[in-house]
């Protein structure tokens, strides 16, 4: 019975934990899926955004040199047709190349700045991602523990349920597999000594077991000495007291006559023989 309730249980346990498992790793698949839809979404947005202030700033940084070139040419036109010299004109033009310069340097740095910023926020991101990754795993693998706890201590008491449903019957074996085989032959013994007659109907003491719990043989039970074998029925109290004695059983008469042997109703000092004359 031992064995096949440690089997049922078993069974139970596998099927009971392995779909807790098999539902939280879905759960958890689909969070982390989840989080790298989102995750490439951000990216996505962060990536374009970069492509598109790399353009702003090639467009306008082409368009700032257009607008310098055409300034130093209309520059050029002005002083020649104002008789400067040309070194005074050539003087202008090197201020317009430095201010020109310096205009590109500070739009070049602008950009630079600005595309910096846009990869610290795709670093967040990266960083953000992983950490709530870990985090859906940690809250996945805590939950799921808590169930597969929920779920053992939910198998033991049906376990310690079943095993208490077997002791009514006086089979102590469930408990073996709840705390141990250990408890197992104490309770079975405090069973036997409180139920001797079930003890024995049901074939969990002999019949010495029970004469050594209750003092007296099972009701129709013939102890082998007495030649009557084992169950037998119906002895009278000659023959148990006999037994109890032991001598081997009440003496049968052999024809018409009978035993003048009487050494052991002389020889056992319990036995009252204040009425016999001269005893």
């Amino acid at each position: 019975m031992a064995e096949t309730m440690k089997d049922a249980f078993a069974a139970r346990q596998a099927e009971t934990q392995g779909q807790i498992g098999k539902t939280f790793d879905e759960n958890l698949n689909t969070q982390k899926q989840g989080l790298q839809d989102a995750f490439t979404q951000n990216m996505g947005v962060r990536e374009q955004v970069g492509n598109d202030m790399k353009q702003a700033f090639t467009t306008a940084s082409k368009d700032w040199q257009t607008q310098e070139a055409r300034n130093r040419r209309n520059m050029d036109s002005f002083a020649d047709a104002r008789g400067l010299n040309r070194q005074a004109g050539s003087q202008q033009a090197l201020q317009l190349n430095r201010a020109a310069q310096t205009g590109l340097g500070t739009m070049a740095a602008a950009q630079d700045a600005v595309l910096k910023e846009n990869q610290r926020q795709i670093d967040l991101l990266k960083v953000k991602y992983n950490n709530d990754v870990q985090k859906a795993i940690a809250d996945n693998d805590y939950k799921k523990a808590a169930a597969l706890l929920d779920d053992y201590n939910t198998q033991n008491n049906w376990l310690e349920k079943m095993a208490a449903q077997m002791a009514n019957f006086g089979d102590f074996s469930g408990y073996g597999l709840v705390q141990g085989d250990g408890i197992v032959s104490p309770m079975q013994e405090y069973w036997n000594a409180s139920n001797p007659d079930l003890a024995y109907r049901t074939g969990r003491i002999d019949a010495e077991r029970y004469r050594q719990i209750t003092g007296a043989y099972p009701p129709g039970y013939t102890p082998p000495s007495t030649g009557g074998g084992g169950g037998g029925g119906g002895g009278d109290l000659g023959e148990l007291w006999w037994a109890i004695q032991g001598g081997g059983g009440k003496p049968e008469p052999a024809g018409p006559t009978y035993s003048n042997d009487t050494s052991a109703f002389w020889g056992d000092p319990y036995v009252d023989r204040s009425w016999i004359k001269g005893g």
